[in-house]
């Protein structure tokens, strides 16, 4: 319960959102360490500063400051560090365990974000991949 419950929202392949509609037309929920995910990646996919006008400065993350960016170790590096920072933020999350950051087989411009969190108040830790674009199409 510590974890919270949310509205569920799906994510097309281009990341856009919308929510999720159950078989009967309610609005689908997420709760616990699903939320605790849910929450996390759209704290990363939000720019920092974004929700300022409404009362949260320090909600988001700096990883599109990377957009444009070579896909190299040192971006890489830096790509974890704001990561790191941006999870870090979240009250629910007592320690970021494991970030790598790791180029992408497929695609020379996406990097996979491989995350391991400690919530508080949980038994187990929450593991999430991120694939992160730093070139936009």
């Amino acid at each position: 319960e510590f974890m919270g419950r949310d509205l569920k929202l799906v994510f097309d392949q281009d990341l856009n959102a919308d929510l999720a509609i159950s078989p009967t037309g309610d609005l689908e929920l997420v709760e616990g360490y699903d939320n605790l995910a849910q929450a996390l990646l759209n704290r990363l996919r939000t720019r920092l500063g974004e929700l300022r006008d409404i009362g949260h400065p320090g909600y988001g993350s700096k990883l599109y400051s990377f957009v444009g960016r070579p896909n190299n170790p040192a971006v890489r590096d830096a790509i974890r560090i704001a990561v790191r920072d941006a999870l870090a933020r979240d009250p629910r999350v007592e320690e970021v365990a494991s970030i790598r950051v790791v180029p992408a087989r497929d695609d020379p411009n996406r990097v996979d974000i491989h995350i391991i969190v400690k919530p508080i108040k949980g038994k187990s830790l929450l593991n999430l991949v991120f694939p992160f674009y730093l070139e936009v199409l």
